[in-house]
């Protein structure tokens, strides 16, 4: 019966009864890698199986360590904030507040030209005649006879805190012109360019605090800036004329 050897470098199969002292071709000791130290010895070849190695236990405590080894991650919670109680939309009968009116210097230096040029005009014509003609416009402060209502470009933008409306009027008279307003109405009035006026009034979608809110005139516009009472995006600018209708609705009901 053909058995295996097991001595390094063998591995063959052989007859034990034909086992002479130069049959096997193997190995003696552990391995070598080196060129110059290697080499081969001749014996009998060697049926006993080599003892396996040993595996390491492994502790239940190395265990432990290597769990600890492993990167923690900390657990955060996050809570949402809490909601935020809606305002009762306050009564549009509200009284009316004038908004603060912010004059810019660029307003000032183009108001003192137009005079200046106006005033040289006015003083040529009174030197050719004495004479009022039909139809000339007064020039007193706070009459408003003469002036013409005319539509002006305006648009609007908000951020979280504030709604602004921008009427892109030259020019502008601030003590002819008044922007009013209560919590959920704006009434703006301009005069502009002398005889021009402009009209607009506004059914908020939203509510406003008027303290905190005012208007900026330049030279070549005027800013409404209106903080919103509560911190919420606007829908529009305006309430649609449907909710208006319901709301009115509901107020006679209950």
């Amino acid at each position: 019966m053909a058995l295996l050897c097991y001595n390094r470098g063998c591995g063959q199969r052989f007859d034990p009864e034909t086992n002479s002292d130069d049959a096997c071709t193997y190995h003696p000791g552990v391995p070598v890698f080196h060129d110059a130290l290697k080499g081969c010895t001749k014996g009998r070849h060697n049926s006993e199986k080599p003892p396996e190695p040993v595996k390491p236990e492994v502790k239940t405590t190395e265990k432990k360590e290597l769990s600890e080894l492993k990167p923690k991650f900390q657990e955060h919670i996050i809570q949402a904030p809490k909601p935020v109680e809606a305002i009762k939309r306050p009564s549009p009968d509200e009284p009316m507040t004038n908004l603060e009116l912010k004059i810019s210097a660029s307003l000032k230096q183009a108001l003192d030209k137009l005079k200046l040029s106006s005033g040289n005009e006015e003083n040529k014509k009174e030197e050719d005649s004495d004479e009022i003609k039909i139809g000339t416009s007064c020039k007193n402060g706070g009459c408003s006879k003469g002036k013409k209502v005319v539509p002006c470009r305006h648009d609007w933008h908000q951020t979280g805190g504030e709604v602004t409306i921008s009427v892109y009027a030259k020019n502008s008279l601030p003590e002819l012109s008044q922007v009013e307003a209560n919590s959920t109405l704006l009434n703006v009035h301009i005069v502009f360019e002398g005889e021009k006026e402009f009209h607009q009034n506004v059914k908020l979608w939203g509510v406003i605090d008027v303290k905190r809110s005012y208007v900026t005139m330049t030279a070549t516009k005027i800013e409404i800036t209106m903080r919103k009472a509560e911190p919420m995006q606007w829908a529009s600018l305006e309430l649609p004329a449907a909710k208006t209708h319901e709301k009115q609705k509901e107020e006679t009901t209950e």
